[in-house]
């Protein structure tokens, strides 16, 4: 039985997150130097109610994360990446917090080829009750070595294709903070030849500030709203009965691998809250075709598809038979004929990825829930 947790444009990006740019493929960042006699940050008087994103971090520091090589402080602006993953979004999901900003334009679709852009983004994630999955594994396909003392926590660090990540157990949650730029690991990004070490050394005080914010918080103020839903049986029928999404791609036999709900021992981030979040795939038999589904992910997806960046990286649509409140976006491959197209039937956020036709299947699926 296969373990279907993501899918495979997310894993896939995953897999290429294995190099930097400079230094060689393998170089792991030194640990950032400290006194012997160094304390723990002390924490700070943590404000009222649940935490937002200017709680864990402020303007100056965000400013000074994503500095580049020319040493001057950008104007960041908050905004979400676009994605057309919905393993982009279990973090949310999970009852975690997203964080994220940018400099430079705003990367538009996510699936476009470009011979230049110069965005970058800092982004900022944390998912209570996880310090206990914690895991060093931040790109590739292992756990990196790279160890630094931040704010009194040992800290992961290192760097792949796409950017720089701290990451770290902190308290009960599980923190990460992380850089990507285009043209990262060709240094062509606006960290140009700067060394992994210069690049962890400018994210460590933004690390600092969030991992004391979040250290001395209450649970209640870690309390952020998650769409988990119980008892979720990883089932690939319903909406997405193997007859109506064959007939969608002009198939006339059509079929799924049998689906889990599994966490590998060693994880990154992004696949223990899927995890958490009882996200699933299924694998259709045509070998072109993927649909992920996550129950009560309707929320997250909604309030992903408002942010800014987000917003306008995808192209929204109007699918056939859908009804008031339910949402759609899509992006498409320039370079093939590969999309994704992101939406919602009534609390259940989908993704479906076809090299055919993305959009019949997705509103066969809508008929099919009707």
């Amino acid at each position: 039985m296969r373990s279907l947790l993501l899918a495979p444009a997310a894993l896939a990006a995953l897999l290429l997150l294995t190099s930097c740019a400079t230094p060689p493929a393998d170089a792991e960042p030194s640990p950032v130097p400290s006194s012997p006699s160094a304390e723990p940050t002390p924490t700070p008087s943590s404000p009222s109610g649940v935490l937002g994103c200017d709680d864990l971090l402020g303007s100056d520091l965000v400013s000074a994360a994503l500095a580049g090589e020319d040493g001057e402080s950008p104007e960041p602006v908050a905004a979400r990446q676009p994605s057309a993953d919905l393993g982009d979004l279990a973090v949310d999901m999970a009852g975690g917090l997203t964080c994220s900003w940018r400099i430079g334009a705003a990367e538009g679709n996510p699936l476009e080829y470009r011979d230049a852009d110069d965005w970058a983004y800092l982004h900022v994630r944390v998912l209570p009750e996880a310090a206990g999955d914690w895991t060093a594994y931040l790109f590739g396909d292992s756990p990196v070595d790279g160890r630094a003392t931040i704010a009194g926590v040992e800290a992961a660090t290192g760097c792949g294709d796409f950017g720089c990540a701290i990451s770290a157990p902190v308290g009960d949650a599980w923190v990460e903070l992380s850089v990507s730029a285009f043209n990262f690991a060709l240094g062509a990004s606006p960290y140009g030849s700067m060394s992994i070490d210069e690049i962890v050394a400018d994210l460590t005080p933004a690390a600092e500030s969030v991992f004391a914010a979040t250290a001395g918080a209450g649970p209640d103020q870690l309390a952020w709203p998650d769409t988990m839903v119980a008892d979720v049986t990883a089932q690939c029928n319903g909406a997405l009965d193997p007859q109506g999404v064959g007939a969608a791609l002009g198939l006339s036999s059509f079929s799924y691998d049998e689906p889990e709900i599994t966490l590998p021992p060693v994880a990154p981030l992004s696949v223990v809250a899927a995890y958490r979040a009882k996200v699933y795939s299924c694998y259709g038999s045509d070998g072109d075709t993927v649909i992920t589904v996550a129950r009560g992910g309707d929320d997250a997806l909604r309030a992903a598809l408002a942010e800014p960046d987000l917003s306008t990286g995808l192209e929204p649509l109007t699918l056939e038979l859908a009804v008031d409140g339910e949402v759609a976006a899509r992006a498409c491959a320039d370079t093939s004929s590969y999309c994704s197209v992101l939406f919602t039937i009534g609390d259940t956020a989908y993704q479906v990825e076809s090299r055919v036709d993305a959009v019949a299947v997705a509103e066969a699926m809508i008929a099919q829930a009707r």
